[in-house]
């Protein structure tokens, strides 16, 4: 007969201080999203707390020169959510992107192409030409092999 999830649970030591880990942090991420200013919120993951100190990973190291200036309020807020904190630390830790790298799909016109072999005909020898002369021959169209 299969037991309850619940008395599994209690069952073994082992197990009832993994869900008592899960827990904590479970209430931690709650807590940090409702102290962190929301355009923060799905950028910064904690870690579990470890001797007084909480590890938080954000997605790339301009958040985390925000999340710096922010952390002793942080911290200050943490505490008085009950959470027992001597520092946190920062760590960048680059999220995966779920679709990979998106393609631009901007096209120009064919009037907007023919626009813009005209500025570089006008235009001297410069970086803007060399751009600009790029950008239209990988714009131009070219008929399906």
């Amino acid at each position: 007969m299969l037991k309850p999830f619940t008395e599994l649970i209690t069952s073994s030591a082992e197990l009832e201080a993994l869900q008592a880990g899960v827990q904590q942090v479970t209430y931690l991420e709650s807590a940090l999203r409702a102290v962190l200013p929301s355009y923060l919120v799905s950028y910064v993951y904690a870690s579990p707390i470890k001797s007084r100190v909480l590890t938080i990973f954000v997605a790339h190291s301009a958040l985390a020169a925000r999340f710096r200036h922010l952390a002793p309020t942080v911290l200050a807020k943490l505490q008085q959510h009950g959470f027992e904190l001597l520092e946190i630390k920062i760590r960048v830790r680059p999220q995966a992107h779920a679709s990979g790298v998106k393609v631009k799909m901007a096209r120009v016109s064919s009037a907007g192409v023919y626009c813009l072999h005209q500025l570089v005909n006008a235009l001297e020898v410069s970086p803007l030409r060399q751009a600009i002369d790029r950008m239209a021959r990988r714009h131009a169209w070219h008929p399906p092999q």
